[in-house]
């Protein structure tokens, strides 16, 4: 089997042919050897199905290692760089493929800034993952539903000043990925009386895929032709993507 490299977003590829339980606890086991004993990581997925695995996985590979690994669920990408800066954590790990189909996922990792590694530590992780050559540790595993919380407190007060006046009427499309639910709180928490369509978390993303391009939209146009909503955000898979339409 191929060994498992970092592309332009993380690591991606199908479960179960590129990204298997050993490959998963393994880059596990080697981000956890990188960071170091007691260091503690932010995690979080988005909706495919194929992501409690993921989750298991790593995490197992992180706690062999003597992490601390905090589970946040289902999340959006960019909120997990920014509670990963926020929070103090060694490291971010987001399991995700982006807009790619259902069957692919990843592993996207952030450093303490909530901005990806470096080439240089990529290329440590992935040495590590195939040398074998791990820490060992007794690390740790808590859930977290503060996700969204956490998130709000990362939003600057002068942004959230401007949305309350803004008098915006938004629609949003999470296409039923990681923002399904939560990005219509935080634009709610900032004063906004937002609408939305597929925004329910589904992996299988039925309302219209993963990605938002513009063969995939029409339904989203139709609906926002037929409400009173001034702009419809639509996001990808994991929400670090966004397209807007007037």
């Amino acid at each position: 089997m191929e060994p498992l490299r970092f592309g332009t977003s993380g690591i991606r590829g199908v479960v179960g042919e590129v990204l298997t339980e050993d490959g998963c606890t393994r880059a596990g086991r080697a981000l956890g050897t990188l960071l170091g004993q007691g260091a503690r990581v932010c995690l979080a997925r988005d909706t495919r199905l194929s992501g409690p695995d993921l989750a298991r996985w790593v995490t197992d590979g992180l706690v062999r290692s003597g992490v601390e690994v905090v589970d946040f669920g289902i999340a959006p990408t960019p909120a997990v760089g920014a509670i990963t800066k926020n929070g103090g954590f060694a490291s971010g790990v987001m399991l995700t493929a982006s807009h790619n189909p259902p069957e692919y996922n990843g592993i996207k990792v952030f450093d303490a800034e909530g901005i990806g590694l470096s080439r240089e530590r990529e290329i440590r992780v992935e040495q590590l993952i195939e040398s074998g050559h791990f820490a060992t540790g007794a690390g740790s595993i808590r859930q977290d539903d503060t996700a969204l919380e956490r998130y709000l407190e990362t939003v600057p007060p002068e942004v959230a000043r401007a949305a309350a006046g803004s008098g915006l009427k938004l629609l949003i499309d999470p296409g039923n990925g990681a923002a399904s639910g939560f990005a219509r709180k935080v634009f709610e928490r900032l004063g906004l009386r937002p609408t939305a369509v597929n925004d329910e978390p589904d992996g299988l993303f039925p309302g219209r895929g993963s990605e938002p391009a513009a063969a995939a939209l029409h339904g989203t146009v139709a609906a926002l032709r037929a409400s009173d909503a001034d702009l419809a955000a639509c996001f990808d898979g994991d929400a670090d993507r966004v397209v807007f339409c007037d």
